[in-house]
């Protein structure tokens, strides 16, 4: 069975913001059809059991490292292939989630760094054009964002006309896995507003 290892740089809990929300979820449906482990650089607050490990290796390199190394796949998500280099030399399968355009999201605190404005965007703009040159697979989250995506990876030069000729959709490269939710709907546990 293929084993995947999901990282994601935020807090997994009871309490979660979007990117674990999405490596979460992400890792459940996953976990239906390989080995899965979801791993956080951040302390785990409080106690999840999906049916796969849930963890944290607290910025362990020793520690991320043998649980990437046992791994076939890698998904990383964010800032992580900048964070560990080292994870893209791993000879591993990579699968880059670009469902949050975190160079968009910077826009507005760039506004109010007069003086590092333009180093803080390339770099963003580097870590980008990074995780993608590197990507075995990208997922994104809607079919508008991968629009998106599709136009970047043409600008890196990556739909070749090799890979139109295996693929002409370029599914194999990019396609969409939506946000992602719990199967379960949510249970009020106490009144609130709509």
């Amino acid at each position: 069975m293929t084993r995947v290892l999901v990282l994601t740089h935020d807090v997994l809990g009871a309490r979660m913001a979007g990117p674990a929300i999405r490596a979460f979820e992400l890792s459940r449906q996953i976990s239906r059809v390989a080995e899965i482990t979801l791993a956080s650089v951040l302390p785990l607050q409080g106690t999840l059991e999906p049916g796969f490990p849930v963890l944290s290796f607290e910025d362990d390199r020793d520690r991320l490292e043998r649980l990437a190394r046992a791994a076939d796949v890698l998904v990383l998500q964010g800032l992580m292939p900048r964070r560990y280099p080292w994870l893209l030399e791993l000879g591993k399968r990579l699968v880059m989630d670009l469902y949050d355009p975190f160079l968009f999201e910077s826009y507005p605190q760039l506004l109010t760094r007069d003086g590092e404005a333009k180093d803080l965007f390339l770099h963003l703009w580097d870590v980008q054009n990074e995780q993608m040159d590197r990507a075995d697979f990208s997922i994104c989250a809607s079919e508008r964002q991968r629009d998106m995506w599709l136009g970047r990876y043409c600008a890196l030069g990556r739909l070749r006309p090799d890979l139109f000729r295996e693929d002409p959709s370029f599914r194999k490269l990019v396609d969409v896995v939506p946000f992602g939710v719990p199967d379960v709907p949510p249970v009020a546990t106490r009144p609130a507003m709509r």
